[in-house]
């Protein structure tokens, strides 16, 4: 028999008062009156496991004749198929979790998991639950209260805001998974643990610790100039660090997100209107800016940059040196894979036949470290990082005047008000300028000089000569249009 009990009460709304009538008097009296003997007989007979195609035509009518609208039966069938419907085997539902778990990136994986052993730690320390699935989420709330508030460094420092807030959304992450109410980040219920990570960023800030360097710095034109100097075309290392570098560089990637996952045939070589080469990218890239996303809007790829050749200077014309390392691969190995490890031992001259290995491919390591590791070699007067390529990229763009909104069709960003954040990065000649102008206005010397633009230099020397007086040398360098000097001759 039907058990009428278990129909949920938002299917059977819009329902005729007779149908209603008919469903509360068979789920009260739990008989079935107008049913004929023989469809009774078809009901309790489950043992014969009859086949319903048997069901006679005369049983059928009745049964046809019964005041159901077929809203109704197609609801009582629905209830039926689902409760007789098998569930997914345990090993399946398992492998659809690891397939979720390989497309997430395994630093944030790594990041999460650190997190979350964390707090366990610090909870089975302090003798509270750790059983992170069942607690409620009002304790859940004080629990996390607790745990920031204790958060320091090995040193017994407190943590930089930006660490704060990994840390918590690394933990977000994690309920997200193992819970659906719970939301530590937007969730008025955690408000409390949500202020006492403002407190200790407050706390940070009032500790007058020592302020974190910057990991992105812009790179120095001085050390642009030793980067592109040490680049070896005849030199099968040195030219695929040159060709990383540029990909990183004209297309303003985050080293670290893509360039290890590239292939061969993730670019292709053009030509634009006036029959100059360019390089752009072939495929969509799973990156910040574009993410694995239901929404079209996060997850389309809007990035356009290119790489021109430089047809003034062939020495440094990046699409050259791409072309040569695309012809020089493919005869050489037999993968796909756009970083092949170089032969050490035949990566010298262009009489050598082989450059590359057939197989084997650099590793991921290599590719991320690639401007820490010159930065070493070449002691650069910084450690830059792969993304500060990046910044370079954009920097260089808004120092050459290019608006927001042309920028960000070149890096892919989704925001053009998303590139402001790049105009705090800073070269060190525009803080030594500032420091400059700064000085000559409280200079007693005899030389006052102002200019109006970046470009340039002026190099000031005092001399003392006889009587007291004092002779000012100045030698101007760099494009000075549209500018004005003013002098002012002191004793």
């Amino acid at each position: 028999m039907l058990n009428f009990d278990n129909i949920p009460d938002q299917q059977i709304s819009g329902l005729g008062t007779d149908e209603l009538d008919w469903v509360a008097y068979e789920s009260g009296t739990r008989k079935l009156k107008e049913l004929s003997d023989g469809f009774l007989n078809y009901l309790n007979d489950e043992e014969d496991e009859m086949d319903p195609s048997e069901i006679s035509e005369e049983i059928q009518k009745e049964v046809d004749s019964l005041p159901i609208s077929n809203e109704l039966m197609n609801i009582l069938i629905g209830e039926m198929v689902e409760n007789e419907s098998p569930e997914l085997s345990g090993e399946i539902q398992r492998e659809l979790d690891d397939l979720e778990i390989e497309g997430t990136p395994s630093s944030t994986l790594k990041q999460t998991k650190d997190n979350v052993k964390r707090l366990i730690s610090f909870l089975q320390e302090k003798q509270l639950s750790t059983d992170l699935e069942r607690i409620p989420v009002s304790l859940l709330n004080d629990y996390l209260r607790y745990f920031y508030s204790q958060l320091r460094t090995k040193d017994d420092k407190f943590y930089a805001s930006a660490t704060l807030i990994c840390i918590r959304a690394a933990l977000h992450r994690h309920f997200l998974m193992v819970r659906n109410d719970v939301n530590i980040i937007g969730d008025s219920k955690f408000t409390k643990s949500n202020k006492m990570l403002v407190t200790m960023i407050r706390k940070y800030k009032k500790s007058n610790q020592p302020k974190r360097q910057d990991v992105f710095p812009v790179i120095e034109k001085k050390d642009m100039k030793k980067i592109m100097e040490y680049f070896d075309r005849k030199n099968g290392t040195k030219l695929q660090l040159e060709v990383m570098f540029q990909m990183i560089y004209h297309f303003g990637l985050r080293g670290r997100e893509t360039l290890p996952y590239l292939t061969r045939s993730s670019f292709k070589v053009c030509k634009d209107s006036e029959n100059r080469k360019y390089v752009i990218l072939n495929h969509e890239l799973l990156s910040k800016n574009a993410k694995a996303s239901l929404k079209p809007s996060e997850s389309k790829d809007a990035k356009g940059a290119r790489m021109y050749e430089n047809v003034e200077d062939k020495d440094c014309c990046p699409v050259a040196a791409f072309e040569m390392y695309m012809e020089i691969i493919s005869k050489n190995c037999n993968h796909e894979h756009l970083f092949p490890k170089p032969c050490t031992n035949m990566s010298k001259g262009l009489s050598q036949k082989r450059w590359y290995t057939k197989k084997q491919t650099v590793g991921k390591n290599t590719v991320d470290n690639l401007m820490s590791t010159l930065s070493e070699t070449l002691d650069l007067s910084k450690r830059y990082t792969n993304h500060s390529l990046r910044v370079t990229h954009i920097t260089v763009l808004k120092e050459n005047g290019f608006t927001n909104a042309e920028i960000a069709a070149n890096t892919g960003h989704k925001n053009p008000e998303s590139v402001d954040k790049y105009n705090r990065k800073r070269r060190d000649d525009d803080f030594a300028s500032m420091s400059a102008a700064l000085s000559c206005e409280t200079s007693r010397n005899a030389v006052v000089i102002k200019r109006v633009g970046k470009t340039g230099k002026v190099t000031i020397r005092e001399q003392e000569e006889n009587q007291g007086s004092v002779h000012v040398n100045v030698q101007f360098s760099g494009n000075f249009q549209n500018c004005h000097f003013y002098c002012d001759s002191r004793k």
